[in-house]
């Protein structure tokens, strides 16, 4: 019982840790996440002249790399057409590839799972490597003409998957309320045209069939 009360103790700590949390941005104010309030401020990690933007923030603990890839070839596509071509979950194959000289994985990890959050305007695309210090959580956003990664481990032998998730699923940029609101203002154009389409269907049908009643 003491070995099991321990054990939840330690799962409740480890939930603590993060519980409080303050939104921060990098100093050019890119993107922006929930930084646990523990963690120092953000470090920018860019090389001189790099068009690959890389930041840091964490403890001793546990630590967050955020990259941001510029995208032009997307620069000028929809928001709706950017979240769209996102909403499949990628295959583990790609994470492998994709992430293998990435922060915290490329001294080594083992893929272990993928997934997708299709709630929000923009899909968020994750998975989990297994590293030498524990999980790392891998996140993707995808946004016009960039997008942004988070990579997130700890070193003190504790399990912070869902704390890490959370952080990495944070993510943010400045222009997001005005993605969501052409995705928003597209989705309800598209309803609105379905309805007329299916009512405009029901007329012609309505009419086929008065029509067959005066033969």
């Amino acid at each position: 019982m003491r070995l099991l009360l321990g054990a939840a103790i330690a799962a409740l700590a480890c939930g603590a840790a993060f519980a409080q949390t303050v939104t921060v941005s990098d100093a050019a104010k890119t993107f922006s996440f929930d930084k646990p309030q523990k963690w120092p401020a953000i470090e920018d990690k860019t090389p001189p002249g790099g068009e690959v933007k890389v930041f840091v923030a964490g403890t001793a603990n546990e630590e967050c790399w955020f990259v941001v890839y510029p995208h032009p070839e997307t620069a000028t596509a929809t928001a709706t057409a950017v979240a769209r071509s996102w909403n499949k979950e990628i295959p583990a194959a790609d994470w492998t590839k994709t992430t293998e000289d990435a922060p915290l994985i490329r001294d080594g990890a083992t893929f272990v799972s993928t997934s997708i959050d299709t709630s929000r305007p923009f899909p968020i695309q994750q998975a989990i490597f297994n590293g030498k210090n524990g999980n790392v959580v891998v996140a993707i956003h995808p946004r016009p003409g960039s997008e942004l990664r988070a990579y997130c481990g700890a070193y003190d032998g504790k399990d912070h998957t869902a704390a890490l998730q959370a952080v990495a699923a944070s993510i943010k940029t400045p222009k997001d309320a005005e993605f969501e609101a052409q995705i928003t203002a597209a989705k309800a154009a598209t309803e609105a045209q379905a309805a007329a389409d299916a009512a405009a269907a029901a007329a012609a049908a309505e009419a086929a069939a008065k029509g067959k009643k005066k033969r």
